[in-house]
């Protein structure tokens, strides 16, 4: 009998691999909202490091400072507004892609159950083949041994 093969195995391949790269892209994703994160993690410490660093100042240095400090912090909060911005098109972006890679496991998912169920119906078949070749074999050789006892004179109940 021959090996078994299933119609649908490319489709099954393809949607697999369109999986993997999915995964990827969300993990991508995810990798990406994190370095905006450590980003603005280490833009916040900056900050608080330099408010910090103010503080151990004499008085007059320390306003100069505060001065200078207050006209780069409207630069500051817009590029935290900008990031923030980032952060939610992207986890927008990231939950879509996890919806769609979702679906895309589910078909994958379905695609095999039908493999199986397809795998199992050919061993089905095979196990049949092979009983009825068994049978055959049975039967010639019964055929044959009682043909042969016939031949003989010897009725075929005695053998």
């Amino acid at each position: 009998m021959k090996k078994f093969s299933w119609p649908l195995e490319r489709l099954l391949h393809v949607t697999a691999q369109r999986e993997d790269a999915m995964r990827a892209e969300v993990q991508g994703l995810a990798a990406q909202v994190a370095g905006i994160r450590s980003e603005m993690t280490r833009r916040r410490a900056a900050v608080r490091l330099a408010l910090a660093d103010m503080t151990a100042l004499p008085l007059q240095e320390r306003l100069d400072g505060q001065k200078l400090f207050m006209g780069s912090s409207d630069y500051e909060l817009e590029q935290a507004r900008i990031l923030q911005q980032r952060i939610r098109a992207m986890e927008s972006l990231a939950r879509e892609k996890r919806k769609a890679l979702i679906e895309q496991r589910k078909n994958r998912r379905k695609l095999e159950r039908l493999r199986d169920k397809a795998f199992q119906d050919w061993q089905r078949q095979v196990l049949l083949w092979e009983q009825k070749q068994l049978d055959e074999v049975a039967t010639t050789a019964r055929a044959r041994t009682g043909a042969g006892a016939a031949w003989s004179g010897v009725p075929a109940g005695e053998l």
